[in-house]
């Protein structure tokens, strides 16, 4: 059977190179007679001069040569009926075994069906073969249909590439084309020119490959690079972009296949082309013009306190038609008009702190695209994310911008950066916040606002109740205000939300303290400061998001209260000093009213630190002008104090002259000086000498903060001047009570037992 098909194939073959016979049965005879030819070995090298020589004689005698042939074929004929009979009667093959004789049905069915099945399984179906020119090595050997051409791991960078077609079914070409370090994109090239360059040292970045013709109807091209710090991107297909641009990474290896039209890709196809696609700059403070980033890196600073002043903002390798448009809000001017592609927005030399931008796509790349930008403001740091032309940054709050960041994605993307804080805070926005009071003996007051008085002073009436709100808020923002009364008999109560009443209106008790707090986007973004009149004490100082203002356990209250709604990282309104006290009021003795200063803030000043480190745990340092606790290293530029440091440094705190408080830089002598201080002001300072401690806790005279100078006898006591002389506060809740505040030699600033430097000791007390 494997010769007659042979012999249909060689017929075949005979035929299509011209030969003639006669008639059809002539024509099959010389397909038996090749066959015959075959089966007698005439093949090779002597079958070639056979056929040169009977071509020779074809040209001698034409008739003689028909002659021959026919006579061959009928021989051939003959032979081949002969070995049909054979095959039908049965015959041994090369090992022995009988060969099953075939039907002449079958062998007319493999007559009919051979040649077709031969032929469609030697032909080839089209495939893509290519080959890259490597740093080092130089062209590499072609590979095809997905093999790796190139390196990895090596670092080594393509330089060029050669893509053909090999079989193709159909009529097109395959063109591609590079982008090539310093030249960017070339022109296409196609069916295995190349692309790239050779002895230039350049790398390939990225690649475009395409089909043309017919077989683009019927193949997709597909292609995936490996990338410098990427490794294997993503495949990409017909003419897309594949690789890097605008990073400067080399390409290293590539693998293209051809994918019959419809079937699936060969891998995924998501993260193909890397490259820039919004560039932006920006003009800071100090620093003039930055460097363009990208893709969402940081332009600006922060942590420098460093202004923006000026941006220009650019699209990258396009895809589509559109502009990128922007606009700022300038400090003095306001919003500016929109410019585009480049063009700067804002100022440079003027000054001028950029407060806000909008950005937004126009054209075909508002269909594909959403721009999100997000906008780091002084005060509140990294606000949230806007997009497509919403506003970011803050409106009159004269807060600057100092960094922004933009990036590009693809419309409605599902890993866009979600927008879940505020982008953009005006003072328009955060309504107005008002307050009214409930008085002794007069009811409810009207509402006020801004910081105005509610409640009375000087006519000894209390606070009973208060209820704050806020109203006409903007925008949505998210949040609100709530508060916290302490009464005299209760103690605190729970916190109310804006409008509800916090204290009592049946006149059963009243208010000694107060807390205020903001809620939700409102404590983000703005500061509530507040102050009260306290009984005996007047105003305090201001209390700010949930301090106590006021006091408690003494039973002193509240008679007026102002409260103020600022953007986040205002100033206060007034002194932070002291807004809370515990302590019963400490009217001027002495001290006070000689440096012109109320004594209850010298109490409430070191109060106000008793459970901290400003003043507690400073080292002691002998040097005769040191004053700095380690809250405050302001006039040594490092912490330490000595005694009479400490004293000065407190009084200074609470509002006396600095220049009229006695230290050692005026005096000769530093207890010298207090005793002559005190002498030019006997009439407002009285004094006390006590010759032990125990005299002295027990006379009744102490009062919290009262001065007390404790002299070392052994060299002249009150009169002498000695290094080992000592003074600070009595800080006793009594007059009884053994507690001193005071820096010493041994262990710093401390509150301790009333205590000497000297084993022979005398005391006075200067009344505050």
């Amino acid at each position: 059977m494997k010769k007659k098909i042979l012999a249909l194939i060689l017929a075949a073959v005979v035929f299509n190179t011209g030969i003639y016979y006669p008639a059809d049965s002539y024509a099959y005879e010389g397909v038996d007679a090749v066959s015959a030819q075959m089966e007698d070995g005439t093949t090779g090298k002597n079958s070639e001069q056979a056929s040169d020589h009977t071509e020779t004689q074809d040209l001698q005698n034409p008739q003689e040569k028909d002659h021959q042939v026919l006579a061959q074929e009928q021989d051939a004929q003959d032979s081949s009926l002969n070995s049909d009979q054979q095959n039908q009667d049965g015959q041994e093959s090369d090992d022995g075994s009988q060969i099953q004789p075939v039907s002449e049905e079958q062998d007319q069915e493999d007559q009919e069906t051979g040649i077709e099945t031969e032929v469609e399984t030697q032909a080839e179906k089209t495939s893509v073969s290519y080959r890259t020119h490597v740093q080092t090595y130089g062209w590499q050997d072609y590979v095809k249909d997905g093999e790796t051409s190139g390196t990895s791991g090596q670092s080594k960078r393509l330089e060029g590439i050669q893509i053909k077609l090999e079989h193709p079914e159909y009529t097109g070409d395959i063109e591609y084309r590079t982008h090539v370090q310093t030249y960017g994109w070339q022109n296409y090239v196609k069916n295995d020119a190349m692309a790239g360059t050779t002895g230039q040292s350049k790398r390939l970045e990225a690649i475009q490959i395409r089909l043309t013709g017919e077989i683009a109807q019927h193949y997709d091209i597909y292609y995936r690079v490996h990338s410098q710090t990427y490794g294997w991107l993503d495949w990409a297909k017909n003419g897309e972009y594949a690789g890097t641009a605008g990073y400067s990474k080399r390409l290293e290896a590539i693998e293209i296949r051809l994918v019959e039209k419809g079937d699936a890709a060969p891998g995924a196809t998501d993260k193909k082309y890397l490259h820039p696609m919004v560039s932006y700059r920006t003009h800071v403070q100090t620093y003039g013009w930055q460097g363009y980033v990208q893709d969402g890196t940081v332009a600006g600073t922060s942590g420098q306190s460093k202004r923006l002043e000026g941006i220009q903002i650019q699209l990258n390798n396009q895809e589509y038609d559109g502009n990128i448009e922007y606009r700022t809000h300038v400090q003095t001017y306001g919003w500016q008009g929109y410019v585009k592609n480049g063009a700067m927005s804002g100022t440079s030399g003027q000054s001028k702190r950029l407060e806000a931008i909008q950005i937004r796509l126009t054209g075909e790349m508002a269909q594909h695209y959403d721009i999100y930008y997000r906008v780091h403001s002084q005060t509140y740091g990294w606000l949230g994310w806007a997009k497509n032309g919403e506003y970011a940054g803050t409106a009159g709050y004269s807060k600057r911008l100092e960094a922004i960041q933009i990036q590009l994605y693809p419309k409605n993307a599902s890993n866009a950066p979600a927008q879940t804080t505020r982008s953009y805070i005006a003072n328009t926005e955060a309504g107005t916040l008002t307050y009214a009071s409930f008085v002794e003996g007069s009811g409810w007051q009207n509402a006020v606002s801004a910081g105005t008085i509610s409640g009375t002073t000087g006519q000894g009436k209390q606070l009973e109740a208060v209820k704050i709100n806020l109203e006409n808020v903007k925008d949505g923002l998210k949040g609100g205000i709530q508060y916290s009364a302490c009464l005299e008999t209760g103690g605190w109560q729970n916190w109310v939300n804006g409008g509800a009443v916090a204290g009592v209106t049946d006149h059963s008790s009243r208010i000694e303290a107060m807390k205020v707090q903001l809620t939700g986007e409102y404590a983000s973004y703005y500061d509530v400061y507040y102050q009260v009149h306290l009984e005996k004490y007047g105003w305090l100082g201001w209390a700010k998001n949930g301090q106590i203002a006021g006091s408690t356990g003494i039973h002193y209250n509240m008679q007026a209260i102002k409260i103020v709604l600022l953007p986040k990282g205002s100033s206060a309104p007034g002194s932070t000093a002291n807004p809370y006290t515990q302590s019963i009021y400490r009217p001027n003795r002495g001290i006070s009213n000689a440096l012109g200063i109320s004594a209850a803030a010298v109490v409430m000043n070191l109060q106000s630190h008793e459970k901290d480190k400003f003043y507690l745990g400073t080292r002691y340092e002998p040097d005769l002008d040191y004053r700095s606790p380690n809250g405050d290293i302001s006039f040594n530029g490092a912490p330490g104090m000595n005694c009479t440091g400490f004293v000065w440094y407190v009084l200074k705190s609470a509002g006396a002259t600095p220049s009229a408080i006695p230290n050692q830089q005026e005096y000769s002598q530093c207890a010298g000086g207090w005793i002559t201080w005190q002498r030019k002001y006997a009439n407002q300072v009285p004094m006390y000498d006590f010759r032990s401690k125990s005299a002295m806790l027990n006379s009744g005279i102490l009062e919290k903060g009262d001065v007390i100078w404790i002299w070392n006898e052994n060299e002249g006591g009150k009169h002498g001047n000695s290094d080992y002389n000592h003074v600070g506060f009595f800080w006793g809740e009594t007059s009884s009570q053994d507690l001193f505040w005071h820096s010493s030699p041994n262990g710093g600033n401390q509150i301790s037992a009333i205590i000497g430097l000297s084993n022979n000791v005398s005391y006075t007390v200067m009344k505050l």
